[in-house]
């Protein structure tokens, strides 16, 4: 049975596995509205929904579909597709215009919790705290559309900054094995900031070889979920079957949530590993960054099906042309150029 929580001062009591939508790009609408059906029958009651594709969500729309008053769902205020990539707008007016479209895509008048997009920088945290997003936000709260403000990031200036602003009810941020900024759980914790873990897999990397040996879904989740003011967890599902691997957590006994072996092998605050989460889009050449590191690691590891997908990938690495856009907007400071060049010669070969 689902544990709840309660998310910091809101009042609101959200499940300890959550739902994030990061991996639900190249799903059939089909596919995700079952996916997060199945969730929500599980007892799952907080989806984050920054994925700003619009049929994916419709797709979750159509799973919220009269029960929307039961679920907490998460919006992001900043985010867009361009063309047919994720991109960011600080511009009041445009991510408004945004807002106003995701709400109708998910069906819904309002957004429990209403997250400043993907804050990382100092100059970019008070452009959006001084007369910026953060104005828009308060007026959508003041209408109705929006219940809580929210900010997400992966940094630990921006996010112990949201924390303690007094203006800020949730804090979005990695909380992980793999990946904590310094400080901003405890920050969270001490000034009543409900504290939302995602990545809590590092983009599904703790989950193969060789970390594998030592963390399983249940403790991944079960390190997170032990962080000061840590809410909830919401792992990127791509199917049913990892749903349900997050969901054992529930039932498992204290030794199956034992993280000391996992932690002390492991370490915090590893940094070079894309995670597929697509901020450092868009590409000005038209590349799926995360696609092609996918299938890159893929072929790293000997799949035989790797070279198939690199097949299919609609613009290839060899069209980078190494203008530094993404390496500026990658919050794991993945080594981009380089790994599109070695994805080239991989392929090649």
């Amino acid at each position: 049975m689902m544990e709840y929580r309660p998310l910091g001062k809101t009042g609101l009591k959200v499940g300890v596995i959550g739902f994030g939508s990061g991996y639900l790009y190249r799903k059939s609408g089909a596919e995700i509205t079952k996916l997060v059906a199945t969730a929500l029958d599980r007892g799952v009651n907080y989806v984050d929904s920054w994925i700003p594709n619009p049929e994916a969500r419709e797709a979750i729309g159509r799973a919220l579909s009269g029960r929307r008053d039961r679920v907490h769902v998460a919006g992001h205020l900043g985010v867009f597709m361009n063309g047919d990539q994720s991109d960011v707008t600080r511009e009041p007016a445009a991510a408004e215009q945004h807002f106003n479209q995701m709400l109708r895509e998910l069906g819904t008048d309002y957004i429990d919790v209403l997250m400043l997009h993907n804050v990382d920088k100092d100059e970019d945290y008070d452009r959006i705290m001084e007369g910026g997003l953060l104005d828009c936000a308060r007026r959508l709260r003041a209408e109705g559309k929006a219940r809580f403000i929210g900010l997400s990031g992966h940094e630990a200036g921006t996010t112990t900054r949201a924390a303690t602003s007094g203006v800020v009810d949730v804090v979005m941020a990695p909380v992980g094995i793999a990946w904590q900024p310094a400080g901003v759980a405890e920050s969270c914790a001490a000034h009543g900031v409900g504290l939302v873990s995602m990545k809590p897999f590092w983009g599904g990397e703790l989950l193969q070889h060789p970390y594998s040996q030592l963390v399983t879904p249940v403790i991944a989740l079960s390190y997170a979920l032990a962080q000061p003011a840590v809410a909830t967890v919401v792992p990127g599902f791509g199917s049913v079957r990892e749903l349900e691997d997050s969901l054992r957590y529930l039932g498992a006994s204290g030794a199956e949530r034992d993280f000391t072996a996992a932690v002390a092998a492991h370490g915090t605050n590893t940094r070079g590993t894309c995670l597929y989460c697509g901020h450092c889009q868009p590409c000005p050449a038209g590349i799926d960054i995360g696609d092609v590191m996918s299938v890159l690691r893929s072929g790293q590891r000997g799949s035989p099906y790797a070279a198939d997908r690199y097949r299919a990938i609609k613009v290839k690495p060899s069209e980078c042309s190494a203008c530094g856009a993404c390496l500026d907007r990658c919050p794991q400071g993945v080594a981009i150029i380089d790994l599109m060049q070695e994805a080239v010669k991989l392929f090649k070969a």
